[in-house]
């Protein structure tokens, strides 16, 4: 364990040196806050305890620092000092230390507080890799499937076309070609979520290329994608688009973005209703605003607020496609473009919206 020691009273530093290095700890020493931020720098420490009075930057500083940076955030963070007030421990505490040791203090003091710091990191880390572990293993199971579904499809069909050489009519011909090109497009569609995922995870936030949309552009791209998606689930009766947009507009804007959240929302609305129950896709204009309302029946009150990367609702009672990404994707990219993405649920009816500044 690596121990960086921040103490302008140079006797101190050397004692605690001199402690933590006989029971083995590496330990580096710094007489000052500038000097000890400078040492993390170089090397990002295990634990650091540091002294408040200090001269050149004093403990609240060095703490506020580490906070500010997501590098050095989580490092546990001791205090040694003669402020026994409790104030002063309080403000320490707002700022995120884990811990105060009041001079003057005991060998056994400092090792006691290490030692909780050591016990309850360990607890933490297993707490993550708990986490990290059960959240691989549902996507492991959820791409597995969602890969291999489509796949197996597309082998299972190219074998029939395979083997039956000339002995299919056109229109059989037809019905296989479509049944590929099916599940050539889902696996296409969890490819290109689970790309999307990681993009958005490393936080590639590189400046997108953006597009001028108008209102013909809104109004076909809704009104096409809510009656293609409803063909596919037989639900076109069930379907209704209306837009109360009367003037035109130009909009600068991520095309890709908004019409991959157009389409999702769609998809959801669709495939987490009953058939025979409405869809409703409606375009509103507002002072500086443009919305997109979709709603449907039956949509969990919740499954808005809960999604989550590879989180299936009711996967456990209900047999669903997808990767669980969809609605989190359409969360992530609202917030990419500064757009507002709400849901409220109302007499059995969910409306989800999306609202665009012009």
């Amino acid at each position: 364990m690596n121990i960086l020691v921040i103490e302008d009273d140079s006797s101190i530093r050397e004692n605690l040196q001199e402690l933590l290095q006989a029971h083995g700890f590496e330990v580096q020493s710094c007489p000052d806050g500038l000097a000890g931020l400078a040492a993390i720098q170089d090397q990002i420490p295990d634990l650091v305890l540091c002294d408040i009075m200090m001269p050149k930057m004093d403990g609240y500083e060095v703490l506020q620092a580490l906070k500010s940076s997501d590098k050095t955030a989580n490092i546990p963070f001791i205090y040694i000092t003669a402020k026994a007030d409790r104030a002063d421990q309080r403000l320490g505490m707002e700022l995120g230390a884990d811990d105060y040791i009041i001079k003057p203090f005991s060998s056994k003091d400092v090792l006691n507080a290490i030692e909780i710091r050591r016990q309850k990191q360990s607890s933490t880390q297993k707490g993550i890799q708990k986490a990290v572990y059960t959240k691989l293993n549902t996507f492991s199971k959820i791409n597995s499937h969602e890969y291999n579904t489509p796949l197996n499809g597309i082998i299972g069909l190219t074998d029939v076309l395979l083997d039956a050489e000339n002995k299919l009519s056109r229109a059989e011909l037809t019905a296989l070609a479509q049944d590929i090109k099916t599940s050539a497009k889902r696996l296409y569609r969890t490819f290109r979520n689970f790309m999307l995922y990681m993009q958005l995870e490393r936080e590639e936030l590189l400046e997108m290329p953006t597009s001028v949309i108008n209102k013909k552009w809104l109004e076909d791209t809704c009104k096409s994608t809510l009656t293609e998606k409803a063909l596919k689930l037989d639900r076109v009766a069930d379907s209704h688009f209306h837009s109360t947009l009367t003037n035109d507009f130009s909009l600068s804007l991520v095309k890709n973005d908004l019409f991959y959240s157009i389409e999702e929302l769609i998809w959801n609305a669709l495939r987490f209703s009953q058939k025979n129950t409405p869809i409703g896709l409606e375009i509103t204009e507002q002072k500086e605003s443009i919305t997109i309302s979709i709603s449907n029946h039956t949509l969990p009150t919740d499954f808005f607020e809960q999604a989550e990367p590879f989180r299936q609702l009711n996967r456990d009672t209900q047999e669903q496609q997808g990767s669980g990404l969809g609605i989190y994707l359409c969360k992530e990219l609202a917030k990419r473009n500064a757009w507002e993405l709400s849901h409220a649920y109302q007499i059995d009816q969910s409306t989800i919206s999306l609202r665009i500044r012009t």
